[in-house]
């Protein structure tokens, strides 16, 4: 590519090699700490000429000199809500952490080092004041340079959407009293275990790579969170958390049980909860913890049976869940809510003016 000749240009015969500790160092980075979940442009800078000072043209702040890899995870939080990461790849191999709130500029810089800029999911090289963009390698994923993780996770989440809605996934069908081809009114008894099992296999089989999917992760001895995934090469683990609201059949087979939208915060709560105990057994690891939420909330229960307008079967199809604290709005590990609307039979119920 063009970058080769232009180190080589720009800095000599040993422009190739500044070049892959650079990018060696870009890798490293990215799996300490994964930029998918991050709004910042990263700038990655391996100096050639020796020089005590960021020269880009704003106002920066210094968060920490020499980093090893290991130490990485633990500024995750440091770099969060800011517009640029800096980041000096050192010839010992080490780290130099910097942020700003303003756009930078590269050109000053780039006459004294190499730079690597991702920016809005665009790989780019800045060498000798010249830019090239690198194409995109690999759909799905921020950079060339990181491994694949939330961005394919949060595709598999959505594609999963249509297989709750309408009950495709066999394993889900045993969720409602009647099964799939009933009025799908009521849950049965205890339904949040077959939904795991669902949403497990469906994951375990979207994922691509070297993806681990595990069911009730102990998060310490004695908090199992429903879902984790891991990534070989990366440090990030996602966690999921699984509700649902709704009716269900009571133990005895008779009486309902019922959860509306208090149920949803409960598992909020307890997502965070759960990736605070995580980080407390695993200081090293990076997290990224999602609510997913099966809706199946009907207007007007009476009981398992009892048959309903298609108006209250359908009454919350288009009524959000309402969360009292978003997680989400304060903490950048904390995925928006996920809901699977799951639809009921339509066919089973009369339509108003059927009754006139």
């Amino acid at each position: 590519m063009v970058f080769w000749s232009a180190a080589n240009e720009a800095f000599g015969e040993e422009g190739k090699s500044y070049v892959n500790r650079l990018l060696n160092g870009v890798r490293e980075f990215f799996k300490a700490i994964p930029p998918d979940q991050f709004g910042a442009s990263f700038v990655f800078a391996y100096p050639v000429v020796a020089h005590e000072n960021w020269e880009m043209g704003v106002t920066i702040t210094r968060i920490a000199t020499s980093l090893s890899v290991d130490d990485l995870p633990a500024y995750r939080r440091r770099i969060e809500d800011t517009s640029a990461v800096f980041i000096t790849v050192r010839p010992d191999g080490c780290f130099d952490l910097a942020t700003s709130n303003a756009t930078p500029s590269h050109d000053q810089l780039s006459k004294r080092s190499l730079i690597f800029l991702n920016e809005d999911g665009i790989d780019q090289f800045i060498i000798g004041g010249h830019s090239e963009m690198m194409p995109k390698l690999v759909t799905g994923i921020r950079s060339n340079f990181a491994v694949p993780t939330v961005v394919s996770l949060e595709e598999a989440l959505e594609s999963y959407r249509r297989d709750a809605a309408n009950v495709s996934c066999y394993i889900l069908e045993k969720i409602w009293v009647g099964g799939r081809n009933g009025p799908r009114l009521v849950f049965e008894n205890k339904p949040e275990s077959t939904m795991r099992r669902s949403l497990e296999r469906f994951l375990s089989t979207k994922l691509e790579g070297d993806v681990t999917v595990r069911a009730e992760h102990n998060t310490d001895e004695t908090k199992p969170v429903d879902l984790s995934i891991n990534w070989f090469g990366s440090r990030l683990r996602a966690l999921i958390e699984i509700k649902w609201l709704g009716d269900s059949l009571n133990s005895d087979g008779t009486r309902l049980t019922s959860f509306r939208d208090a149920r949803a915060q409960e598992g909020a709560d307890q997502l965070v909860d759960y990736m605070d105990r995580e980080v407390a057994t695993d200081p090293n690891a990076t997290l990224r913890g999602y609510l997913a939420v099966f809706d199946g909330r009907r207007r007007g229960i009476i009981d398992a049976v009892t048959p309903i307008s298609a108006e209250d079967a359908c009454y919350y199809r288009g009524r959000e869940i309402v969360l009292t604290r978003d997680w989400a709005a304060e903490r950048i590990d904390v995925a928006p809510l996920v809901r699977y609307f799951l639809e009921p039979r339509e066919s089973m119920f009369a339509r108003p003016e059927e009754n006139t």
